[in-house]
């Protein structure tokens, strides 16, 4: 809000015979900077709070490279693989956080792959399970 403090201040000061066009174009030159600060700001404080629900990794994974682009992170910036390996539930996190991790598409990988391997056992846990109860 100081900003816009700033700015009324600033036009009340602004005398007549400057009232140009130029100056104008460049009022809405910083004004859609500023907005652009805030959007960026916004996003990358949804991102921060972003944490995946069970074991949905692919609404995850969606919604956070989603998030990430309209902040404008990249996949080579630490900051995308620090927020995405924040969000993730722990024990997919502190199953990936033992392996060397190269970047956010590394990450990714090793939280997809972990995803599949937890799945893949319960599902031969229940195979297991079903067929013992059936040959006693």
């Amino acid at each position: 809000m100081q900003w816009n403090n700033e700015l009324k201040k600033w036009l009340k000061e602004i005398p007549d015979e400057y009232d140009i066009p130029i100056l104008w174009d460049l009022f809405l030159q910083e004004l859609k900077i500023k907005a652009k600060d805030v959007q960026q700001t916004n996003t990358l404080n949804k991102l921060d709070k972003l944490r995946m629900e069970g074991f949905e990794i692919k609404s995850y994974v969606n919604t956070f490279e989603e998030l990430a682009e309209r902040a404008g992170l990249t996949a080579t910036n630490p900051d995308t693989t620090y927020l995405f390996l924040k969000g993730l539930n722990a024990s997919v996190r502190s199953s990936i956080i033992k392996k060397p991790i190269y970047g956010y598409q590394m990450a990714r990988a090793y939280a997809l792959d972990d995803i599949l391997v937890t799945h893949q056992q319960n599902q031969n846990f229940l195979i297991a399970t079903h067929s013992i109860c059936q040959h006693p």
